[in-house]
């Protein structure tokens, strides 16, 4: 009896423990947006946000200022790299993080990063003091944003 009990104790306590994945394994992302955006601080840090849009597969790079790409770039996306972002977010368990990380120190730039996955949005702000897996998450996208191959489409 005891066995028959710790089983259905178990059987409903299981949905509570199960992780929310942001990945998927059918590399469908066309319902998918993630926004990456660096925001002005009182020095000369980047300013500038990274669209990648799963429907399109297509990053969209706008600089505004302190940064080697002022205007609109683009660049195709594969499903790989695709499918890195995704697993980046899942090892930083996203969905689980605090909306803000704003720290005591006004003057460092925010960072933001905004995820829409069929029609839910999570959007975390990190200004300072935030877990090491978000600063992680975020050098993922950073190094994503000063790769090469980026054309330049206009410049706002």
């Amino acid at each position: 009896m005891k066995l028959f009990i710790s089983s259905v104790l178990l059987l409903l306590l299981a949905p509570c423990n199960s992780e929310q994945k942001l990945s998927s394994t059918t590399d469908d992302f066309s319902k998918t947006t993630i926004i990456y955006a660096e925001t002005p601080c009182f020095g000369e840090c980047p300013i500038f946000n990274m669209t990648l849009d799963g429907a399109a597969m297509l990053a969209t790079y706008k600089g505004e200022a302190n940064t080697s790409k002022i205007g609109t770039y683009t660049k195709s996306i594969s499903n790989t790299e695709f499918s890195r972002f995704m697993e980046a977010l899942d090892k930083a368990n996203f969905n689980k993080l605090d909306d803000e990380y704003m720290g005591r120190v006004p003057d460092f730039p925010i960072r933001e990063i905004t995820v829409t996955t069929n029609g839910k949005t999570k959007k975390v702000r990190n200004r300072s003091e935030a877990p090491p897996e978000l600063g992680e998450l975020e050098q993922v996208f950073k190094t994503f944003a000063n790769t090469d191959g980026w054309n330049k489409t206009g410049t706002n």
